[in-house]
């Protein structure tokens, strides 16, 4: 085993077009490519601008290390617990375990294609819910 083994790219130093590719290869970054823009050209489209447009911006960078503290303690780290008999672990609980047992995957580090997608996928105008799902990675593969 390497040193370089478990760093992203094997350690080498990519260039940022080599960075970019690797990034825009996961569903979640290039979901939000997409949806920023069109979010930001409908709210141009329709226009009628206020002062409470101005409070937007600096209110979601204010609140957003909160909400990030939030989930992470509270959904990413969720505890499995046993509920009625049955044992209860979130999903994306159990993928964030693996992320912090291997965090040099970058498949444990975006947010996984089905959930991403998932809204996409089943909303009537862009597809179907009958699609493939691309399978999580399982948090015992990378425990191996």
């Amino acid at each position: 085993m390497t040193s370089n083994e478990h760093e992203p790219m094997g350690g080498k130093n990519p260039t940022l077009g080599q960075a970019a590719r690797a990034f825009f290869t996961f569903h979640s970054p290039r979901i939000f490519a997409v949806m920023w823009p069109l979010l930001v050209a409908t709210r141009l489209a329709v226009g009628d601008f206020g002062w409470a447009d101005l409070l937007v911006v600096p209110i979601l960078l204010a609140a957003q290390p909160f909400v990030e503290w939030l989930i992470h303690v509270y959904i990413l780290h969720f505890k499995p617990t046993t509920v009625w008999g049955r044992k209860f672990d979130l999903q994306i609980a159990k993928f964030h375990r693996a992320h912090h047992r291997d965090p040099w995957r970058l498949e444990l580090v975006f947010i996984p294609g089905a959930p991403a997608g998932s809204a996409w996928r089943c909303s009537p105008p862009c597809g179907s819910c009958s699609r493939p799902r691309r399978r999580w990675p399982s948090a015992a593969s990378s425990a191996a």
